[in-house]
C-alpha cells in the first residue's frame, strides 16, 4: 500500500508544493496492480465513445504507460497503439490520439501537449482508494 506522505509535510492545501505532492501520490497509487486495472477499465469504458475507431493513445509517463498498454492489451476488437512521448523531442504530428495520464499536470503541460498534438484528447482516471 502506497502512504500517504504529504500529510507530514507542512504545506498548507492550495498550494503548488502540495498539488504537486498531490501529484505524486496518485502516480505513485499505479504502482499497485488494483490501480492500473481499475484505471484500465476506466480508459476502456471512456474509449466506448469511440466505437470503431482504431486508437492511438499517447503518454509522457510510466504510470501513463501502464494504463495504456494494460488498455491495448485487452481491447481485441480493434487496433489501439500507444507510445511514450517526450514533449521536447522530436515534433511529431499524429492526427487524432487521447492521451493517458494518471493526473492532469496543470494548463502549462497540456499547452505542451497541444503544441506537439494539436487535436489531442486527455483522458485521467479518477482515483480508486486502495484494497490492501
Amino acid at each position: 500500500m502506497v502512504q500517504d506522505q504529504t500529510t507530514a509535510l507542512p504545506f498548507p492545501p492550495g498550494t503548488l508544493v502540495s498539488g504537486f505532492l498531490s501529484g505524486l501520490q496518485a502516480m505513485s497509487s499505479l504502482h499497485e496492480g488494483h490501480a492500473v486495472s481499475d484505471a484500465s477499465h476506466q480508459l476502456t469504458e471512456h474509449l466506448r465513445a469511440y466505437p470503431g475507431h482504431n486508437l492511438e493513445l499517447i503518454t509522457t509517463s510510466v504510470e501513463g504507460v501502464a494504463i495504456a498498454a494494460t488498455c491495448a492489451a485487452a481491447d481485441s476488437v480493434r487496433s489501439i497503439t500507444w507510445r511514450l512521448v517526450h514533449l521536447a523531442g522530436e515534433h511529431v504530428s499524429a492526427d487524432d490520439v487521447l492521451v493517458v495520464e494518471p493526473v492532469d499536470a496543470g494548463a502549462g503541460w497540456q499547452s505542451a501537449v497541444r503544441s506537439r498534438f494539436p487535436r489531442a484528447r486527455f483522458f485521467f482516471p479518477k482515483p480508486t482508494t486502495s484494497r490492501v
